[in-house]
């Protein structure tokens, strides 16, 4: 499995430790100066865009020069996933919550429970996931410093507890 990695969720809590959270529903535009929810959620929603349009100057734009992808299969380099988006095909993508949790002035993490249909080399990804992201602010602008994936089980509890 190309994407997925079943302690994503638990990596991100435990690298910020007890954190305020704010949950969201993305929408587009561009965002308010000053409103962390705001700012990096669409900075997550230009990864995915990017990601989607296989726009591999923009998507390598978004990631830091130590970016590590977490996946099921081990560890990538953000040059070898900015080439792997060649081989992708994402039908679309969409939010369906996301969780902005600060760990500092310049660094936060984010949780997204993501929709997104894809394939990569013909095999059929996963496409309900649960998305984590660490974003540190390096020279003035967000760059994805850690990004992992969980896939969403078909049959979930009942109730899933927000991060806190």
């Amino acid at each position: 499995m190309m994407r997925g990695a079943a302690f994503a969720a638990f990596l991100a809590m435990a690298m910020v430790g007890p954190a305020q959270t704010a949950t969201v529903k993305p929408q587009q535009g561009k965002p308010q100066k000053g409103d962390l929810t705001a700012e990096l959620t669409e900075q997550e929603r230009q990864m995915w865009e990017t990601f989607g349009n296989k726009d591999q100057k923009g998507f390598a734009a978004l990631l830091s020069d130590s970016f590590v992808y977490v996946t099921g299969d081990g560890y990538m380099n953000g040059p070898d996933l900015v080439k792997l988006i060649l081989h992708c095909n994402q039908s679309s993508y969409s939010f369906k919550e996301v969780h902005v949790l600060p760990a500092g002035k310049d660094s936060a993490v984010v949780l997204a429970h993501v929709t997104s249909p894809t394939v990569c080399d013909g095999e059929v990804e996963p496409s309900e996931l649960y998305a984590a992201t660490t974003w540190v602010k390096q020279a003035g602008k967000w760059k994805v410093v850690v990004h992992s994936e969980s896939e969403v089980p078909e049959t979930k509890p009942a109730t899933t507890p927000a991060p806190k």
